[in-house]
């Protein structure tokens, strides 16, 4: 890999640690992945890759979720799809725009009636 903080070609220790991040006020803890460079300077030998980051969040986001007692973006996805919908069957469903499911899949933390409604229409798709 070539590492950007020495600018040399060579492996990397990838690893994970336990840390926390405040969302929404509040503090969560999650486990976090990142590189290690051993060439770097000790104050700056640890970097992540753009996706490494994005999945970084997005547990930090799924941290929330469960200390709030929201579905995870995974328990949304499963739930979706065993009842057999795309995203944008589920948002139509839902009346809501198309990108929202998406969303919330992905990136950001549904409020607590959103929550409801997603339930409600995943425990019975059919009830809408």
């Amino acid at each position: 890999m070539h590492c950007p903080l020495c600018g040399k070609d060579h492996e990397v220790e990838e690893r994970e640690r336990t840390t926390s991040l405040i969302i929404k006020g509040q503090e969560v803890t999650y486990a976090e992945r990142y590189y290690l460079c051993r060439n770097a300077s000790e104050d700056e030998n640890e970097f992540e890759t753009g996706a490494m980051s994005n999945a970084n969040l997005l547990k930090a986001r799924d941290a929330y979720r469960i200390q709030n007692g929201l579905l995870t973006s995974d328990e949304m996805v499963k739930l979706r799809e065993s009842c057999g919908l795309s995203q944008v069957d589920l948002a139509k469903q839902l009346g809501w725009e198309e990108s929202a499911i998406s969303r919330y899949e992905s990136k950001a933390i549904q409020d607590e009636a959103c929550d409801a409604m997603l339930r409600r229409i995943l425990s019975d798709p059919f009830r809408a």
